[in-house]
């Protein structure tokens, strides 16, 4: 736990609101004084593209897949989950694929005014999909258990 010197030479714990400062902490050496800490500046401390834990560096990137699979243990459970995630995922990324090879193919044969008129059509046809299909996946659930529960009124 973090401590605070006050100026009567009182500490106390700083509360979750309080921002405390590098060298507003104090340890305590061999004599009791009190021992400043050597402090970088804010952008240092967090440097997240630049510095040593740059989230690029392979090193970084090693480390976080690691404590990720300690996460997830194997066991039945997942290879459940995987064995629907898995062609889901691929599926999806190959309706990505076709998706830019047909916008690439629209742009390059018809033009830039048909590639703007493409994307604004199938902008539209996504959204309303996406409301539809949101109502549908809503009333299968709310139907299923209806029926479950005998409520076939509700059904």
């Amino acid at each position: 736990e973090t401590s605070i010197m006050k100026d009567d030479d009182t500490l106390s714990s700083p509360s979750i609101d309080e921002d405390v400062q590098c060298n507003e902490c104090a340890s305590p050496s061999k004599n009791g004084s009190q021992v400043e800490y050597n402090c970088k500046d804010d952008e240092s401390i967090l440097d997240l593209c630049c510095g040593e834990n740059a989230w690029w560096r392979p090193v970084v990137i090693t480390q976080a897949f690691r404590y990720v699979m300690n996460l997830a243990k194997y066991d039945k459970e997942t290879r459940s989950i995987f064995k629907l995630a898995i062609p889901y995922s691929f599926s999806e990324v190959m309706e990505a694929i076709f998706e830019a090879i047909g916008i690439g193919l629209v742009g390059h044969y018809l033009g830039t005014d048909s590639l703007i008129a493409y994307s604004v059509v199938d902008i539209l046809i996504s959204i309303s999909s996406e409301l539809v299909g949101g109502i549908i996946d809503t009333e299968a659930s709310l139907c299923s258990h209806a029926i479950g529960a005998g409520n076939n009124m509700l059904a």
